[in-house]
């Protein structure tokens, strides 16, 4: 299911204590930091992305938004080319009542958060789907899409530029498959974006 395994939860006078599986690599930016090669090939990107959608598929045939899809939130069982991949933190995540609502909450991180949710518009399982389009463009490319440190600026160019294929010294590598998923996860319009199913 590729989700963070919950073991129990307990408490005492003062705290809340919650007890899940053990990820001895820690999170994805850990890993990648111990990686002989940065960014990641495109083979071995491509089995990360595919256990975080599975696991994105799993959330939402429940109708749960994650919400907070990024680099910190995906954890590692070893440092190997084969490691297991687990979504963690569900603490921005929401249930929907059924798969055709929306919310509208601002919620999420400068880099993966989709225009949808930046513009306060109503929003559903794509944003998740695009976090997972920034998540791939960051393993590929070592830098998030539209990245600006600039807040106004940033959410401009997520909003209304389009993905630059172009001026990236890492596409140039990259399949024409790869490149294709690339853009249709990060289309700026939700309705025209896959859904995580659309995604394999």
């Amino acid at each position: 299911m590729n989700i963070l395994e919950h073991v129990e939860t307990f408490q005492d006078t003062e705290n809340y204590f919650v007890v899940s599986k053990f990820m001895p690599a820690g999170d994805l930016l850990n890993y990648l930091m111990k990686q002989p090669v940065q960014p990641l090939q495109e083979s071995q990107a491509r089995r990360i992305i595919i256990q975080v959608a599975i696991g994105l598929q799993s959330l939402h045939e429940r109708n749960i938004l994650h919400r907070d899809i990024k680099i910190e939130n995906i954890l590692m069982s070893d440092f190997s080319e084969e490691a297991k991949v687990r979504i963690a933190d569900l603490g921005s995540a929401i249930k929907l009542a059924s798969p055709s609502d929306t919310t509208n909450f601002k919620i999420g991180t400068p880099g993966y958060v989709a225009p949808e949710v930046l513009q306060g518009l109503p929003y559903s399982f794509g944003c998740d789907v695009w976090s997972l389009g920034c998540l791939m463009h960051v393993l590929l490319t070592a830098t998030p899409p539209f990245w600006n440190d600039d807040r106004k600026e940033r959410t401009r160019k997520v909003c209304h530029e389009p993905l630059d294929l172009e001026n990236n010294q890492y596409m140039a590598k990259l399949s024409d498959s790869c490149k294709e998923l690339l853009i249709l996860l990060l289309t700026k319009d939700p309705a025209y974006r896959p859904s995580i199913s659309q995604v394999f």
